[in-house]
């Protein structure tokens, strides 16, 4: 075996995605890996605390299992992005009377629409009485009071100061992030631990939750594949009135009870730096073992 003067962390990670059939079948696989992990702060000589990410393609994969997808993805530490729907109704007052006919009220607070949405709000003007009337406003004007332009004329005259709510709507996206992979230790040797997500041509998913030790070109991956994790919300781009859910969960569809185990390497861009600035970034390249250890 090459000796490595670093292999660490990058390497558990990428042991991460052999993912073993069932036990019962004790068959062997393999799948080719390429990917890139990045550290912070970056590994040097001397041990110490860091985290991680890690973001790769899998590709030719074998299996015994008939119909097992031959490709896919995986990542651990990193970022995601999704859509979702969002949704509020907020309320203010006629600022001046207005009269059946009109196709315009006047509002104390702007019912317009807000970044994100995707029609026009709805108003409701005198909402639970007998003259209640909804209807889009299709334009807003006005620094407050603030003319609000309907999509057809009004059909009852309504008070100054009368109730008017608004119904928002619309579709954002959210950014968030997965549990990041901690460790402790060096170029030469660390342990880590963390959860990691592999995604399948098939468009099924593993989650592993798992616990590495190593030294130089040889690391050791204890692992299992765990039911779900839970995203963090980082960002979204919709209305604070309307946040989107505060985690996302990402779910185990395929493998579900069974073990992952492997063995790869990689190769720092600069190896000198583990004697410098410390190495931030490495390309990984090899083979993932799949099947039941041994």
């Amino acid at each position: 075996m090459r000796k490595l003067v670093f292999a660490g962390p990058v390497c558990l990670l990428a042991m991460l995605f052999a993912v073993a059939p069932s036990a019962e079948a004790q068959s062997l696989g393999s799948c080719q890996l390429q990917g890139t992990a990045n550290f912070s702060p970056g590994l040097t000589n001397n041990a110490q605390n860091f985290s991680y990410n890690f973001a790769g393609g899998l590709s030719g994969c074998q299996s015994s299992t008939s119909a097992a997808p031959t490709s896919g993805s995986v990542e651990a530490g990193r970022t995601i992005t999704t859509p979702y729907n969002w949704s509020y109704t907020d309320s203010t007052t006629l600022a001046a009377a207005a009269s059946a006919g009109s196709p315009t009220i006047s509002t104390a607070g702007s019912e317009g629409s807000v970044p994100t949405q995707t029609s026009g709000t709805v108003v409701t003007i005198d909402p639970g009485t007998s003259i209640a009337e909804t209807r889009t406003v299709s334009a807003v004007s006005g620094t407050g009071p603030y003319t609000e332009t309907l999509s057809s004329a009004l059909s009852f005259s309504h008070a100054a100061g009368a109730a008017v709510t608004g119904a928002h709507s619309g579709s954002a996206t959210a950014t968030y992030q997965e549990p990041i992979p901690t460790g402790n230790g060096s170029c030469g040797s660390s342990t880590t631990s963390g959860t990691a997500i592999a995604n399948w041509a098939d468009g099924t998913t593993t989650v592993v939750g798992y616990a590495t030790s190593g030294a130089a070109a040889a690391v050791e991956l204890t692992g299992s594949v765990v039911a779900s994790v839970d995203d963090t919300l980082a960002s979204y781009t919709g209305p604070t009135k309307a946040p989107p859910a505060p985690t996302h969960t990402v779910n185990t569809t395929r493998n579900a009870g069974q073990s992952a185990f492997g063995q790869l390497f990689f190769q720092p861009p600069d190896p000198t730096a583990c004697a410098g600035a410390g190495v931030t970034t490495a390309a990984i390249s090899g083979a993932i073992s799949l099947g039941s250890p041994q």
